[in-house]
């Protein structure tokens, strides 16, 4: 199920960013993968972040790709993302978002993800410790 998740900017702007499974990525908004293992076209892909289930996203690729994502919500991009289920890693990326903003710990974050978007999102402590080393106001 699709779900529109409010992303709080540094600018003191709202992003709306569109997330869940990835097989129902929307026609009009590019992806933010963050599982590899289903296929989509490249062009479909503004920024892969993908790792395994379960686990948090690989540091280097979190260092070298994340910047990008947070570039394209400041700048109004439609974006989309989304794992297999929509749950763990999609709800630790959505985490990471909000928790660029300077105001937000790395728990409020997540209280705040699983609040406005799934209860269960950001599924495993190892997640929840990347959200918080990772949150601007830790």
């Amino acid at each position: 199920m699709i779900r529109t998740v409010p992303i709080p900017l540094a600018s003191g702007r709202i992003a709306w960013v569109a997330a869940g499974p990835t097989r129902e990525l929307p026609e009009d908004r590019m992806l933010v993968r963050c599982a590899a293992e289903i296929s989509v076209p490249a062009e479909r892909v503004a920024v892969d972040i993908s790792t395994k289930d379960f686990t948090p996203l690989d540091p280097d690729v979190l260092e070298r790709r994340f910047p990008a994502i947070m570039e394209l919500l400041d700048a109004g991009a439609d974006l989309y993302v989304g794992c297999f289920g929509g749950t763990g890693r999609t709800g630790t990326a959505l985490a990471l978002m909000v928790g660029q903003h300077p105001d937000m710990t790395g728990r409020q974050a997540i209280d705040y993800i699983r609040a406005v978007y799934k209860s269960g999102a950001v599924e495993t402590r190892d997640q929840e410790d990347q959200v918080a080393y990772y949150s601007k106001s830790r």
